[in-house]
C-alpha cells in the first residue's frame, strides 16, 4: 500500500475549519493508502481519525501572527521582524517557530515513514516551505499543495505596496512548483492558475455523509430562529450589522454564539445597546456537536461574508461553514455580494439565496420554505467522501499511485 504523509499545522483534536478539512478525508483516503500524520498538540474536542501510532506531534500550536507575549526564545527577533510584517499574510511566526525550528525533525520523519506522497496544506504559508524542503532532498516524491487560503497575494488588506508585494514574492518561492495544487473552489482555482501558472484542481470543503439531515417541516418557535456560530472577520461586519437593522423589532431572533476576542464582544454588545436592538440572544461559545444541534433545530442559518465587490479574493470564498450548513437541514441565507461563487453553489443545491439588501432578507425569510434540504442527492457530490474518492482517482490518473 503506498503511503501519504499530511503535514498540517492544524489536525484533530484541536476543532476549526482546517482540521475537519483533511481529518474528514481520512477514513475514505486509509481504504487506498497508508496515513502518516506531522501536526501540532492541538486541545479540542474534535475526534482524532487516524491511530496516534501514526501521528508525529511536535511543539504546540501557537498563534500564527506575531505576538511578542506569546513567545519567549524568539521573542526579541519576532519583535524586529513584527515592525516589517504587519498585516501580511504570508510572512508570519510558523516561519520559525513551525517550518525552520522542525526542518531536522521534519527530514528525520519523512525518512522514517518514507512516503510516496507528501501533502502540504496552507495556511500558513510556512507549511508550503515543508512541501518544498522535503521534495528537494528526495525528488520521487510527489508533492501536493492544498490551498485552503489565498488573501495574501491577491488584496492589499490595508497593507502597504511593498508589504503586498513581498507578499507575492513570498507565496511564489514557497509554493515553487508542487506536482499538484488544490484549490477550495472554482473561482480560487482560476485565480491561483494565472498566479502560480500551473494548473490547479478543485477539492471543495465538504461535510461528513453521516451528518446530512434533511429538514422537518416543524418551527422552532412563534419567532423565526435565526442562527450562527463562529467567529466575525472585520470584511463581515458590514453584513452583519445589515442584518440586524433589518430584523431589528420584528418577529425574529437572531441566536448568535460569537467567538472572537473580549474586545470584539464588547464592541458588539455596546452596538445593539447603541441601536436597542434586543431581539438578539448573545450565546457563549460551545463545543461543535451542540452547535450541529442548534443548526438543525433553527429555522434560518445564516451567513455573513464581504458585500464589497472590488475584493479579487472573497468573490471565491467557500468558507467550510457554507458545507456545514448545507448538511443541516434548515435554509441557508448568505449576505453577501451578488457575484459571489457562493451564489452559484446555492442556487445548484437550492439550498439558499445571497442577499445583501434589507428587502430580500425579508423577503428571503418569507420563502425560506423552498431552501430545506428535502434529498441528500442535492448535497452528496460535496461530502467529504466524495471529495477524497476525487483526490483519489486524480492520484491515480496522474501518476498510477
Amino acid at each position: 500500500m503506498k503511503k501519504i504523509l499530511l503535514f498540517s499545522f492544524f489536525f484533530p483534536p484541536f476543532n476549526n475549519m482546517a482540521s475537519r478539512r483533511w481529518a474528514q478525508m481520512i477514513p475514505e483516503l486509509s481504504k487506498e493508502y497508508d496515513i502518516y500524520i506531522f501536526t501540532n498538540n492541538g486541545v479540542g474536542d474534535l475526534p482524532v481519525p487516524i491511530s496516534e501510532k501514526k501521528i508525529f506531534r511536535c511543539g504546540y500550536l501557537q498563534n500564527p501572527a506575531f505576538k511578542i507575549q506569546n513567545y519567549v526564545r524568539e521573542s526579541r527577533l519576532h519583535k524586529i521582524i513584527s515592525i516589517f510584517t504587519e498585516k501580511m499574510r504570508a510572512i508570519d511566526s510558523t516561519i520559525l517557530t513551525w517550518f525552520w525550528k522542525n526542518r531536522t525533525i521534519i527530514q528525520k520523519y519523512t525518512k522514517f515513514v518514507n512516503p510516496n506522497i507528501v501533502i502540504t496544506t496552507i495556511g500558513p504559508v510556512s507549511n508550503a516551505l515543508i512541501g518544498k524542503f522535503v521534495q528537494k532532498r528526495n525528488s520521487n516524491i510527489i508533492w501536493v499543495l492544498d490551498v485552503r487560503d489565498i488573501l495574501g497575494p491577491f488584496d492589499m488588506n490595508n497593507k502597504k505596496w511593498w508589504q503586498h508585494r513581498f507578499d507575492m514574492i513570498f507565496e511564489k518561492y514557497a509554493v515553487s512548483k508542487p506536482d499538484i495544487i488544490f484549490a477550495a473552489g472554482k473561482y480560487y482555482a482560476y485565480l491561483l492558475r494565472k498566479f502560480y501558472n500551473q494548473n490547479v484542481e478543485i477539492l471543495y470543503n465538504g461535510f461528513p455523509e453521516k451528518e446530512i439531515t434533511i429538514s422537518n417541516d416543524d418551527k422552532s418557535s412563534e419567532k423565526i430562529n435565526i442562527y450562527y456560530a463562529g467567529k466575525i472577520y472585520p470584511h463581515q461586519e458590514k453584513s452583519l450589522k445589515l442584518l440586524l437593522i433589518t430584523l431589528n423589532k420584528k418577529d425574529y431572533i437572531l441566536n448568535f454564539r460569537l467567538v472572537g476576542s473580549r474586545n470584539q464582544l464588547i464592541r458588539f454588545k455596546n452596538y445593539l445597546e447603541l441601536r436597542n436592538i434586543n431581539n438578539v440572544n448573545l450565546l457563549k461559545p460551545e463545543k461543535a456537536k451542540i452547535i450541529f444541534n442548534e443548526q438543525k433545530k433553527s429555522d434560518v442559518l445564516v451567513l455573513f461574508e464581504d458585500l464589497d465587490t472590488t475584493s479579487r479574493a472573497t468573490k471565491g470564498t467557500l468558507t467550510g461553514k457554507i458545507f456545514e450548513y448545507l448538511r443541516s437541514g434548515p435554509p441557508i441565507m448568505a449576505i453577501c455580494r451578488k457575484d459571489s461563487e457562493i451564489s452559484e453553489l446555492l442556487a445548484e443545491t437550492n439550498r439558499g439565496a445571497v442577499v445583501s439588501s434589507s428587502d430580500e432578507i425579508i423577503k428571503f425569510i418569507k420563502d425560506m420554505d423552498k431552501f430545506k434540504l428535502k434529498s441528500a442527492n442535492q448535497i452528496i457530490k460535496y461530502s467529504r467522501e466524495n471529495q477524497a474518492r476525487k483526490f483519489i482517482k486524480l492520484l491515480r490518473e496522474k501518476y498510477n499511485v
